[in-house]
């Protein structure tokens, strides 16, 4: 889903709101990274956001279901000695860039320091205020799970990296990066935020059925991994169909609300 804007989109007002840069030359990419409140670990249930400018003034944005925490393989058997990773909130300026993953395909990967803090007790509910943290290359990049369809469980498809549940979103990303790099050269800045961030309106996941998203603004959705070796690549995937039903006020009065709702299928 590619939703289009006339002034830019309410996310980057938070950055602003909160000291953050962002980026408005045509198809210069901001991409947000938004950490959910949702305890349930192995689950894509985080939310990647991809706004540019149009070379015509207008905003698009994309929002792309993904994972910003590391999945339950590697909570229990975490690859370095001081625990899982998980990326720091935070902004890397230009500390990404179209590389190789795992030298298997084109992702974005890191190429500056980043900061994680280490879990040592199998869990993603970090307090930053005690947790070990470490910054360094450790190889947290932003790509995606299975090369087919939409991917239901993390699994081993993140160590502590940012991974996009469906191909199609992550390689929509990607042809988005390839205009972004022609123009601007191979560097993005990636920003990872917490759904308590000053001025964040959360995205809700329906309690009564979890593959179902309510926007909360006239916005789109999209979706990325970390230091793994050797990724197991025995995961279930499923094609999912997706209804959009958007609501939006007449005349440009009032907000629009989207419901997100993928049917899976084996």
């Amino acid at each position: 889903m590619n939703l289009q804007f006339s002034k830019q989109p309410k996310i980057l007002d938070v950055l602003t709101r909160n000291g953050l840069k962002t980026f408005s030359r045509p198809n210069e990419l901001n991409i947000i990274g938004i950490r959910s409140s949702s305890t349930v670990s192995n689950k894509f249930d985080d939310v990647l956001h991809v706004c540019y400018a149009t070379e015509m003034g207008t905003w698009h944005q994309h929002i792309f279901h993904c994972t910003t925490d590391p999945g339950t393989y590697f909570l229990n058997h975490p690859m370095n000695k001081l625990g899982s990773a998980l990326l720091k909130h935070g902004q890397y300026l230009n500390a990404y860039e179209l590389g190789l993953h795992r030298g298997k395909y084109k992702a974005l990967v890191q190429r500056k320091p980043v900061t994680v803090y280490r879990s040592k007790n199998n869990s993603t509910d970090i307090d930053s205020k005690t947790a070990h943290a470490q910054t360094g290359l450790f190889g947290i990049n932003i790509h995606h799970a299975s090369g087919n369809g939409t991917t239901q469980d993390v699994n081993r498809w993140s160590a502590g990296c940012q991974v996009i549940a469906n191909i199609n979103d992550f390689k929509e990303l990607i042809t988005l990066a390839e205009k972004h790099a022609k123009q601007y050269g191979n560097h993005f800045t990636y920003t990872l935020l917490d759904y308590r961030t000053e001025g964040y309106e959360p995205i809700a996941f329906s309690n009564e059925n979890p593959n179902t998203t309510v926007l909360k603004e006239t916005e789109k959705t999209t979706q990325t991994y970390e230091d793994i070796p050797n990724a197991d690549n025995k995961h279930s995937t499923h094609k999912a169909g997706v209804l959009l039903l958007g609501l939006t006020a007449l005349l440009g009065l009032g907000t629009g609300v989207y419901y997100i709702t993928s049917n899976n299928k084996k």
